[in-house]
């Protein structure tokens, strides 16, 4: 039986037309037309998600992994705000969501009716298109209600990609069903799921680049693309460019792969200026490491050329920015800008030695120790989402991470959300194990994501304990706030082994390195969801990284 609201029928069969798969679902009433919908069309892959926020992040890993527009539908209410977080990191990200959010008649708004608050443009701030429909009533409100309907999600995979919001009222009855849907008056909409590139090709002079003795490339977060990966190594070796890439850049056969921390930590005064780039070139954004932007806006005679559409003209590194818009493999492939040979290979040398010193050093129990461990260990084509904060950074240091596949929400760059995100990366996977590396704060922070009955089996989870926000011990300043313990780094004695129970999902824990390994085997052979929680001393896990950072100095 389909919902006797035509409004359901349409949006839930322009899903289809637009290229969406799977659903993710939170509980409620007002929004039981789209889920009678949804369930009856029989084409969807549907998640049940209890926690709307978490619901967000899940949608969010599955469009990450998938690269496909996800939708996520939820109840009327402030239900609709605790999508803020995820579609904000996907409208940083770009990529593809939709929000769904059903809604009281207008005319019990702000009347003391229950669940109700102002829904319209709710996420406009986090949205590219937000869109408030109204009830159909009549053929003219059904024209209005499709032509709406279909520029909103026009829009979700026109450049720049991201998210849109669509908000939809239902009056009573909500449960009502009929045997056949409505024939409807409009042809189906063809909808492109690819990127609208704009082409500017022919504006790009073969001497734009004039003549350069050092040219730097610098790689942000982005997916895998064997295609996209070949045709940037080629660019680099013809043009005589280095490059410098995180683990979330995904060039996993880039060999000379470095953390840039590392890099920028051995240099002396002399080569920090030496290896100032006179042409930057950028691709993709959402860069971890806050040492490349300082240090990139030391030299403000740089020409700072970015590729790529973006929601506004980039000026990150404080230069002259121009942006190319350009499909990157045509880019990659015909742009020309001769750098030096001498550049290039002292600046290569220098990232082999770094490289090869940051393998000698020896460290004991420790929350590096840990990320070493873990490198050394699990399998190295796997797919990894990392907390943000210190997870991200420590997972840099080490270079079998660049081998994997990995992921941050560093759109944003919250804590929130990461577990939910590697549930909904998870599900995209079936087929092979997806790792959740995390801090404990991160952890208890998104535990919810756990509230599901239907958890992937697939998904191998590593909690780094430290007893609180350990990356306020690392970075300068807060330490020496009063009362940091309490107020700052937020000390606390909590363990993931409860909530695990709760939630039926195995669990491990581990205290030094020995004890560390035996459980992550364990893990790795574990045939469904498994946590592992590794205690780690806090008070040696910053000065253990400050002798690493040290140990690579001139």
């Amino acid at each position: 039986m389909h919902s006797s609201k035509v409004s359901a029928q349409i949006i839930i069969e322009s899903l289809k037309d637009c290229g969406v798969e799977q659903l993710v679902i939170s509980p409620g009433s007002r929004n039981a037309p789209l889920v009678i919908e949804c369930i009856e069309t029989n084409y969807f892959k549907l998640h049940s998600i209890i926690d709307e926020r978490s619901a967000g992040y899940v949608a969010l890993g599955i469009a990450q992994q998938t690269q496909k527009p996800v939708a996520a539908i939820c109840t009327s209410g402030s239900a609709v705000l605790n999508y803020a977080p995820s579609f904000a990191e996907a409208y940083y990200m770009k990529i593809p969501l939709i929000a769904i959010s059903a809604d009281r008649p207008k005319e019990l708004i702000d009347m003391a009716d229950g669940q109700t608050i102002k829904q319209i443009n709710s996420l406009a701030n986090v949205t590219k298109h937000s869109v408030a429909l109204t009830e159909i009533e009549s053929n003219k409100d059904l024209r209005y209600f499709y032509r709406n309907l279909t520029n909103a999600l026009c829009k979700l995979t026109q450049e720049p990609i991201g998210p849109i919001h669509i908000n939809v009222p239902f009056s009573e009855p909500l449960y009502s069903s009929v045997e056949t849907k409505d024939k409807l008056p409009f042809p189906k909409f063809n909808f492109s799921t690819k990127p609208n590139y704009f082409f500017y090709e022919s504006e790009l002079p073969t001497n734009f680049f004039g003549k350069s003795t050092k040219c730097l490339l610098l790689v942000g977060q982005r997916n895998f693309n064997n295609l996209e990966n070949k045709t940037i190594l080629e660019f680099s070796i013809k043009n005589n460019i280095p490059i410098l890439v995180e683990t979330t850049t995904n060039l996993v056969n880039y060999q000379n792969a470095i953390s840039i921390d590392s890099f920028l930590e051995s240099l002396s005064i002399k080569e920090r200026e030496e290896f100032q780039p006179d042409i930057l070139i950028t691709y993709k954004t959402n860069i971890v490491s806050k040492k490349i932007k300082v240090w990139l806006k030391e030299n403000l005679k740089k020409q700072h050329i970015h590729i790529g559409q973006e929601h506004q003209n980039l000026d990150t590194y404080n230069s002259h920015s121009i942006q190319i818009n350009s499909n990157p493999n045509w880019f990659f492939e015909e742009a020309k800008c001769e750098s030096s040979p001498e550049y290039y290979n002292k600046f290569n040398d220098k990232v082999k030695s770094v490289r090869f010193n940051s393998s000698n050093f020896n460290s004991d129990f420790s929350d590096f120790k840990v990320f070493e461990l873990i490198a050394n260990t699990i399998p190295q084509k796997s797919k990894i989402v990392f907390g943000n904060s210190a997870s991200i950074r420590y997972a840099q240091l080490f270079e079998k991470f660049y081998k994997m596949e990995c992921f941050c929400n560093r759109g944003t760059s919250g804590i929130e959300g990461t577990l939910s995100t590697a549930v909904g990366a998870a599900y995209a996977n079936p087929n092979e194990d997806v790792f959740c590396i995390l801090g404990d704060t991160s952890f208890f922070y998104d535990s919810n994501a756990l509230l599901n009955p239907q958890l992937p089996k697939n998904l191998k989870i590593i909690v780094i304990n430290n007893n609180g926000g350990g990356i306020f011990r690392i970075i300068e300043g807060p330490s020496k706030v009063t009362s940091f313990e309490k107020y700052i780094e937020t000390e606390h004695n909590f363990s993931a082994k409860k909530i695990t129970s709760a939630f039926n999902v195995k669990y491990y824990s581990a205290i030094g390195i020995d004890d560390f390994l035996s459980s992550l085997q364990k893990l790795l052979g574990l045939n469904s969801i498994g946590l592992l929680e590794v205690f780690t001393p806090k008070n040696a896990n910053d000065l253990t990284l400050k002798r690493f950072f040290k140990s690579l100095g001139v």
